[in-house]
């Protein structure tokens, strides 16, 4: 008496696998598809999903300047976009504190020394903790020897410059987590 393979074994052997290959799925059974194509791409990197505090439909709206958003938790982060007429967008997010904060900071003041340098104008977009947002020098702007004259009265702080031009207006006991700077080209 002959003894009979399970089904499932038996389909296996017709599709030409042995035993073991259908149950586990090794390097090269991932290169030739064993996954869902949406789950992996043969040659490419798997696809990730979109962080948390990003809407899917935000990530994947059109290309440009997005304002900083607040996240579980903040890294450091700067992104720059050049727009038409000399135009530019900064979005420097920071964390609470710790030494990233500090790379910010620089970051600001690199950021503002160089509008000077370019004789250019700059807005901010300062995003608290609390998700609020406030804008400053929406209209002219600012000039950025001004604020960098500020930023030295405050011990080369720039947040704690945007904190007092934001005194009136500052939500209690959030920090700020997030800077957007846009520069432009004066008129003079």
């Amino acid at each position: 008496m002959q003894w009979a393979a399970a089904p499932r074994l038996q389909g296996h052997r017709r599709r030409g696998r042995g035993r073991a290959e259908g149950h586990c799925r090794g390097p090269q059974r991932l290169r030739s598809g064993g996954l869902p194509s949406s789950l992996y791409r043969a040659n490419s990197r798997p696809v990730q999903a979109a962080p948390r505090d990003i809407p899917v439909s935000a990530s994947s709206a059109g290309s440009g300047p997005r304002l900083a958003r607040v996240g579980v938790r903040n890294y450091y982060r700067l992104v720059s976009h050049a727009g038409p007429g000399g135009r530019e967008h900064h979005t420097v997010t920071a964390p609470r504190r710790g030494s990233n904060r500090e790379r910010a900071r620089r970051a600001i003041l690199a950021l503002l020394r160089r509008a000077a340098e370019n004789g250019q104008r700059v807005g901010f977009t300062v995003t608290y903790a609390d998700t609020t947002r406030h804008v400053l020098g929406g209209k002219g702007g600012y000039d950025p020897e001004r604020v960098l004259d500020g930023c030295l009265i405050e011990a080369q702080d720039p947040y704690a410059w945007l904190v007092t031009q934001l005194a009136s207006r500052r939500p209690v006991g959030a920090p700020i987590i997030g800077v957007d700077l846009d520069t432009w080209p004066s008129e003079h």
